[in-house]
């Protein structure tokens, strides 16, 4: 609930400068604005500096896994069918 929350902003897949070898991509970030005490800001050419207050990675589901097209080219038959 960022959008209710004064002083939060949240962002989906941003590339985040950590330093100048890593900028990872999350899924999604919560950021304080500066004024009240984040760590994060904006650079003049359009990526997240500084580390976020929360990031978030998702995980692939199993069904997302399993639905792909090389399992529909799978066979599971048991032994003995």
């Amino acid at each position: 609930m960022a959008a209710f929350t004064r002083g939060t902003l949240s962002g989906i897949e941003p590339t985040v400068r950590l330093d100048l070898d890593n900028e990872p991509q999350p899924d999604a970030v919560l950021i304080l604005n500066a004024s009240v005490g984040g760590q994060a800001c904006m650079s003049e050419d359009g990526y997240l500096e500084g580390m976020p207050e929360l990031v978030a990675e998702i995980a692939a589901s199993i069904l997302e896994i399993l639905s792909k097209p090389m399992f529909d080219r799978l066979s599971f038959d048991t032994p003995g069918s």
